[in-house]
């Protein structure tokens, strides 16, 4: 059932994340099932966290760094609801419906948080493919690894994540055209990409951060869309030309364009 697929799911996220060899090169090689179950039964996430527990009776969603069925505000940077009424009727675990989306609450057992961040591990691997698949995630918070590669296009396939957080890694490639419009919090600083940016879909977001990387081209109006944006941060990259207009953008309250090669002057959004 439902269980066992988002389970397969965030166990192909561990071997994923963490480079270390999957079961079925175990199978296939009878010699090494031992050496290789070894090699990733030591995995600090497999010995101090919970995760991969051969245990039937403990579930997925006891995992340390995992939360099912709830979307109530985590641990986390920006998070600002003061408009929302309803933020703090979120999914808490007695709540048919989530107050901020209208959606209905998601099931108490799928997987709608997973904060790998200050459990003391150093992820090295690349992002998995299939994370799309856990239908309720809402927040992914992977910064401060060592995280390669890019962000898969599946990502775009996201139906409810609204905070990504990515920053701090070594992921690179040409910056993502596919992330989900769902996005409110997009934290991607400090990592290696490249090319020009792509927000024209990213209309929710609240918090942008896309600083210290090598991002070039030109800051398109996509970003005068963004009503609800309150923080813009893209220091630190190879941005060139014109700073646009960006329009009404009451609620911007941070903006940070320093270290590019930008031209004209940052509209005063005071008033």
């Amino acid at each position: 059932g439902g269980y066992w697929s988002e389970r397969s799911v965030l166990e192909d996220t561990f071997f994923s994340l963490t480079g270390m060899i999957p079961a079925p090169a175990q199978w296939l090689f009878p010699e090494y099932k031992l050496a290789g179950k070894k090699y990733w039964k030591s995995h600090p996430l497999v010995v101090y966290d919970g995760w991969m527990s051969d245990d039937p009776t403990v579930s997925h969603c006891n995992w340390v760094g995992v939360t099912c069925g709830f979307t109530t505000l985590g641990q986390g940077r920006g998070q600002v609801m003061d408009d929302h009424d309803n933020a703090k009727n979120r999914c808490d675990g007695e709540r048919l419906i989530d107050g901020w989306t209208g959606r209905p609450c998601p099931p108490p057992d799928s997987i709608t948080k997973i904060d790998l961040v200050q459990l003391g591990v150093r992820l090295v691997g690349k992002l998995p493919e299939n994370l799309y698949m856990l239908r309720n995630l809402h927040r992914l918070n992977l910064m401060g690894n060592r995280i390669n590669g890019g962000i898969p296009e599946s990502f775009g396939m996201f139906e409810k994540l609204e905070f990504l957080d990515l920053s701090q890694n070594e992921l690179r490639g040409p910056f993502p055209k596919h992330l989900p419009s769902t996005l409110t919090e997009l934290w991607l600083e400090r990592n290696v990409f490249h090319g020009e940016l792509h927000l024209e879909n990213l209309t929710s977001l609240n918090y942008l951060d896309v600083s210290n990387n090598r991002i070039e081209g030109s800051i398109t109006s996509d970003v005068g869309k963004m009503a609800s944006l309150r923080s813009l941060v893209m220091g630190g990259n190879n941005l060139t030309y014109t700073i646009p207009e960006f329009g009404s953008m009451a609620k911007l309250r941070v903006i940070d364009l320093t270290n590019n090669e930008l031209t004209g002057t940052i509209p005063d959004f005071s008033t």
